[in-house]
C-alpha cells in the first residue's frame, strides 16, 4: 500500500462504496508506527522511515461528506494528530518552523517522500523548506482543528504559524 495512492483511490471509491473507501484510509493508519509516523508504503512486515504528502484528512472529510460517520472520524483523529506531530518534529531539520521533504541518497530518486519521483527539483539533494509539503501540512492542521474541537486552538495555531511562515 502507498499512502497517498490509497488516499486518492479512496476519493474515487467513496462514490461507489463509502465503507470500502473508509477501509482504504483506515488501512494506512494501521501502518502507523509507535512514534506516530505513517510510512509512505508498507505491508504487514515491512515499513520504511519515509512518509508521503499528508492528505489523510482530505480523504476523511470527503468520504464523510458522502456518508457521515462521526465514530470513524473520532477514531482516526487522534492517530492523525500523532502523525502531524511526527511530521513537525521529524521534518523540520533546521528548526525554522517549516518542513522539508526527506532527501534520499539514491541518485535516481531522491524525492520518494514528496511523491514527485525523479523530479529535477531534487537533483542537487539539498534540504530545503518545501512550500508544497507545508501547504499539505497546513490543510491537515486546519482539518484536525475541525475534527477535534477541544484542540481547535492548538491546531489552528499551527495552521496560522505555517501559513505566516
Amino acid at each position: 500500500m502507498w499512502l497517498w495512492d490509497s488516499v486518492f483511490h479512496s476519493l474515487g471509491m467513496r462514490h461507489y462504496n463509502p465503507q470500502l473507501a473508509r477501509d482504504m484510509v483506515s488501512a494506512m493508519f494501521d501502518l502507523q508506527q509507535a512514534d506516530g509516523l505513517i510510512p509512505h508504503s508498507g505491508n504487514p512486515v515491512m515499513h520504511l522511515h519515509l512518509t508521503q504528502p499528508p492528505v489523510l484528512s482530505l480523504a476523511m472529510k470527503m468520504i464523510d461528506d458522502v456518508e457521515p460517520s462521526k465514530d470513524w472520524i473520532a477514531g482516526l483523529a487522534p492517530k492523525l494528530e500523532r502523525y502531524l506531530e511526527w511530521i513537525m518534529t521529524n521534518r523540520d531539520s533546521d528548526g525554522a518552523g517549516l518542513v522539508e521533504w526527506a532527501i534520499g541518497i539514491n541518485e535516481n530518486c531522491r524525492s520518494g517522500e514528496s511523491g514527485m519521483d525523479n523530479s529535477p527539483r531534487f537533483d542537487g539533494a539539498i534540504q530545503l523548506d518545501a512550500p508544497d509539503f507545508n501547504a499539505f501540512l497546513a490543510y491537515e492542521c486546519e482539518s484536525l482543528a475541525q475534527f477535534l474541537p477541544e484542540r481547535r486552538d492548538y491546531w489552528m495555531a499551527h495552521y496560522d504559524r505555517i501559513c505566516k511562515l
